[in-house]
């Protein structure tokens, strides 16, 4: 099989089932990533979390309704573990741009959250 005929094959399953490939990655991911960078066990269970977190959050990207609170809770997810890579991130900035992400996903993907029903008595489209 060729690299192309791969990356081709690659493409569909993440445009089918992007959270599988997402997690598929992340597991074979960390123990490559381990054996070459020679990370202690903190800095591995960092990596590993966020790399859990990336896939959840390319599933709720992926997913129809977009799902805002997961997409927040896996940005927050990486923000905390980067911790063990020595990245300091005050708590105060890190609620701040958790709420201004929030704000900001909620208003532009508005479609995406609110149920037709509502809309639809409201006389809104």
């Amino acid at each position: 099989m060729s690299l192309a005929n791969l990356i081709a094959h690659a493409r569909a399953l993440l445009a089918r089932e992007p959270a599988a490939l997402a997690f598929g990655l992340s597991a074979a991911l960390i123990p490559v990533l381990t054996l070459l960078l020679h990370w202690d066990s903190a800095q591995t269970a960092a990596a590993s979390a966020i790399l859990a977190a990336l896939s959840t959050t390319i599933a709720a990207v992926k997913a129809r309704p977009v799902s805002v609170p997961t997409f927040i809770s896996g940005a927050v997810a990486i923000a905390e573990a980067l911790a063990a890579f020595h990245v300091k991130i005050p708590a105060a900035d890190l609620a701040m741009l958790t709420s201004v992400t929030s704000a900001v996903l909620g208003a532009l993907l508005r479609a995406s959250l609110t149920p037709v029903a509502s809309l639809r008595g409201s006389g809104t489209r």
